[in-house]
């Protein structure tokens, strides 16, 4: 389970004091040149402010509609979805760790995360997309003790990160936007503790901005 387990962490709302979150670099740093190549750079010089990452939206449409009307397409799916979560959601601890192991299960029985249908449902989009975009909701409830109660795997077409043209995340207050794929309206936008992307295969993981490739992206052409 190492996909979900480097997807699936303990997050919550930064605040002051905290250490710098995963995937940012912090305010004062070494970091010099650009990690992005020439053309994610200009992508995201001449389109973040403006428009989804339309490439993939393609590809992703075509592989949906493979997966409604092609029976291979839908068997080699569902089945690497089901092989990806087989066995649930696992935490490797000593058995003496009662109370660490208690309030892992917990926090999967809030979240929803023994539901086989809902990893299942995360598997498949990760195969399909070849993204795994997961939205954190925290229960406000208790202002004093928040808590994250759910993980909505949100629609990868409208996922942008919000990045530098150097392809560092240029806000964590904004780290990704969500715009309407087809008008480009923006729908949301998300700090950094609030989604958690996990990426298949992107053409540079040091590139905020290289979003993952579907794995059956390449057998567009011949399908």
């Amino acid at each position: 389970m190492s996909l979900f387990s480097s997807v699936l962490n303990f997050l919550k709302p930064a605040s002051g004091g905290e250490s710098t979150p995963p995937g940012a670099l912090p305010e004062k740093n070494t970091f010099e040149g650009s990690s992005a190549t020439d053309g994610n750079s200009f992508l995201t010089e001449l389109n973040t402010e403006l428009i989804v990452n339309h490439g993939l939206v393609e590809d992703i449409q075509a592989l949906r509609s493979m997966y409604r009307d092609d029976p291979r397409m839908t068997k080699i799916t569902n089945r690497t979805a089901r092989s990806m979560v087989k066995g649930g959601l696992q935490i490797s601890t000593s058995a003496n760790n009662k109370l660490l192991i208690k309030k892992f299960n917990e926090y999967m029985r809030r979240c929803g995360l023994k539901n086989r249908q809902a990893l299942e449902s995360y598997g498949r989009g990760f195969f399909l997309e070849g993204n795994l975009p997961l939205q954190w909701v925290i229960d406000t409830s208790n202002p004093s003790a928040p808590r994250v109660v759910r993980a909505i795997r949100m629609p990868t077409e409208t996922i942008r990160p919000n990045v530098l043209k150097n392809g560092q995340i240029a806000d964590v207050n904004e780290a990704y936007i969500q715009r309407n794929a087809i008008t480009g309206e923006v729908l949301a936008k998300f700090p950094l503790w609030q989604m958690s992307l996990a990426r298949l295969c992107p053409s540079n993981y040091d590139d905020m901005s290289a979003m993952g490739t579907p794995y059956m992206s390449s057998a567009r052409a011949i399908w």
